[in-house]
């Protein structure tokens, strides 16, 4: 899947506003996985058809995203990941990462579990509810996995001392008033992240949990 000209220009500004070291093998690996996500993710129901034509900005830039201020040396985990979203775009532009990908749908974890063999791509796939996971990481991320008062603590019980999580919360005007009223776990704190317009076309919010 040979990207066009308007899609190299958004891949170009999303690296800009990232400030992270790219090449062309990561490139390649990320066609070879929008490939992937057009046919077997779409078969497995992880992505829907209509979403194939907007695969890179809605689903492949919008998942680098949740690697701002990332050192790339450390630990990731994405809850939830279905067929590897943010996961996969993460692990391959953090090489260096150690990345979990936890999932509790057996059949999306057999699929990305293909995908990873399919890119070469150094991941642990653990089928299991995030809610139950016992790790302690560098970074938690998520796209849409669980409601704002389930998934802020989960996240946080993931997180080793310097940790931070980093959720997605969708493309609009401003965050929805759920994410915005939810009150993290003592000795945290959150902060909503925009990213400007001009990155992928549309405003971008995520959700930063840090400690205080």
């Amino acid at each position: 899947m040979s990207l066009d000209e308007d899609t190299q220009a958004a891949l170009h500004r999303t690296l800009e506003w990232l400030g992270i070291p790219w090449d062309d093998a990561r490139t390649e690996r990320l066609e070879r996985y929008a490939a992937w996500l057009s046919a077997e993710g779409v078969q497995t129901g992880g992505i829907g058809p209509d979403e194939v034509s907007r695969l890179w900005r809605r689903h492949l830039l919008d998942s680098l995203l949740l690697g701002k201020g990332f050192d790339g040396g450390g630990s990731l985990l994405d809850m939830g990941t279905g067929v590897g979203l943010p996961g996969v775009p993460l692990a391959i532009a953090f090489p260096g990462s150690s990345v979990v990908l936890v999932e509790r749908s057996g059949r999306r974890v057999d699929a990305v579990r293909r995908a990873a063999a399919v890119l070469d791509l150094a991941v642990d796939v653990v089928q299991d509810d995030v809610r139950r996971v016992r790790f302690a990481v560098d970074r938690v991320v998520s796209r849409a996995t669980l409601p704002p008062h389930d998934v802020v603590p989960a996240a946080t019980r993931l997180l080793d001392e310097r940790g931070e999580a980093w959720l997605a919360l969708g493309r609009r005007t401003r965050p929805l008033d759920d994410w915005c009223a939810v009150a993290p776990p003592e000795g945290w704190i959150t902060t909503l992240v925009e990213v400007p317009a001009e990155i992928l076309d549309s405003p971008v919010w995520m959700l930063r949990i840090a400690r205080t």
